[in-house]
């Protein structure tokens, strides 16, 4: 039987009790982690960004908690700002005024009840201009510190380190989110992912482009998820981790 330093600290907040939470809260820094159902190719779960980042928020949570400055993780909210999916099946949504409005409302909730610090880490491109805001929305109606960041960008370039030109990072159902399916749940990964068309939207400079036809062009996927590998899928599990989790004790220690 594991000793006592072995056992992971309990840093889900669903699994604690009230008293508990009424003890630690006011110390605590809470992580909100969102993603998104929605369809990921012919193989990958709709679940994949809410499964990735459930297990990434958790997994640095449980590396930079402790006595004196606790972090925890409340329940995943697996629905985000999918619209630009919806004709394919599997894909559940929420406009991006109602997840605005979902995040704002549950930081509010935190704030109201004695938390100081809030963190949303966010698993799904479409919540990324919607997760800034949240931020901007419960610091002008509450005294707190409150972040928000996407997974991939908090990485940098050490996680770029580990991507190639046949690996972009985050991309859709690619070689880089199927490799870490292919290291959290292999069981999940379907053996003949969909190959993908890579398609080129204009950049010019400060200009800000977007299109959603590679939702129909690209089969779905945003590159080929051939060269996903469960190894490299770890291997960049283990930077995010990593990188999340030097990210949560910065905020720990910041004053709100």
């Amino acid at each position: 039987m594991p000793g006592p330093s072995l056992v992971p600290p309990r840093v889900r907040w669903a699994e604690h009790r009230h008293p508990e939470l009424a003890g630690l809260v006011p110390a605590a820094t809470v992580v909100i982690p969102i993603g998104a159902t929605e369809q990921h190719g012919d193989h990958l779960p709709v679940g994949t960004d809410h499964i990735v980042i459930d297990e990434l928020a958790t997994r640095a949570a449980r590396r930079a908690t402790t006595r004196e400055e606790p972090v925890l993780v409340a329940p995943t909210i697996p629905y985000g700002a999918s619209h630009h999916h919806l004709p394919h099946a599997g894909t559940m949504s929420l406009s991006a005024e109602t997840a605005l409005r979902v995040l704002t409302e549950l930081m509010s909730s935190l704030a109201v009840t004695g938390c100081q610090r809030i963190v949303i880490l966010n698993g799904h491109g479409g919540n990324d201009d919607i997760i800034r805001q949240a931020v901007r929305n419960v610091c002008l109606e509450h005294t707190v510190l409150a972040a928000a960041a996407s997974y991939w960008t908090v990485g940098g370039e050490a996680l770029r380190a580990h991507s190639r030109d046949d690996y972009p990072v985050p991309g859709h159902a690619g070689a880089f989110e199927t490799s870490l399916l292919l290291a959290l749940h292999p069981e999940l990964v379907s053996a003949t992912p969909r190959a993908g068309i890579r398609v080129s939207l204009p950049s010019p400079a400060g200009t800000y482009v977007e299109s959603h036809r590679w939702v129909d062009r690209m089969g779905l996927v945003s590159d080929p998820a051939a060269s996903a590998d469960a190894d490299a899928g770890a291997s960049c599990i283990e930077v995010l981790t990593d990188a999340l989790a030097e990210v949560l004790r910065e905020i720990a220690l910041a004053s709100p």
